[in-house]
């Protein structure tokens, strides 16, 4: 096979790996295909062995371009990813912006804030007492005379303020 022949061979499948429809790594794979393939004849010119010399440009510039290729596609992706978060945060802003206006019509807005709010809470001081219980008699039974522990209950209302954060809000 004659180098003539052998550029085109590798022009047209380098062409039709670069269509359209291919992803980012095989249009890169095609493109370095074609550019190795054209380099490497060149260079097998020299040498004797163009058609060698093609084939193995080929080869590398196929995978050469597919790494690119592929690393272009991934950037790609990840614009696009965040165009469509920011288009997505732009639309959910608008829609609170809405609900808050047509809810909250000639109500103040009230940023968000710390208030002292004081509150009561019981403290209970309960404590126990040794109490004799004298002797008994229930029914046929007798209940000797005994020490019992018992309750006296008492204990009073603490008052203290606490720092509470308040959110946004309309009044």
């Amino acid at each position: 096979m004659n180098t003539k022949a052998l550029l085109c061979l590798v022009l047209i499948v380098g062409l039709a790996v670069t269509g359209v429809g291919c992803t980012e790594t095989q249009k890169g794979a095609g493109i370095g295909a074609l550019a190795g393939g054209a380099g490497g004849a060149l260079i097998g010119s020299f040498f004797g062995v163009p058609a060698m010399g093609a084939a193995i440009g080929a080869g590398g510039g196929a995978l050469g371009g597919a790494l690119i290729g592929d690393q272009m596609g991934k950037k790609k992706q990840e614009k696009e990813k965040a165009e469509l978060e920011d288009q997505l945060q732009e639309k959910d802003k608008q829609v609170q912006a809405a609900e808050m206006s047509s809810s909250n019509e000639g109500k103040t807005f009230i940023e968000g804030h710390y208030e002292y709010i004081n509150k009561k809470q019981w403290i209970d001081t309960t404590t126990t007492e040794r109490v004799w219980v004298p002797e008994t008699v229930e029914g046929d039974r007798t209940i000797e005379g005994h020490y019992e522990e018992k309750p006296i209950p008492s204990g009073h209302w603490e008052e203290y303020t606490e720092k509470m954060w308040i959110p946004d809000h309309y009044e």
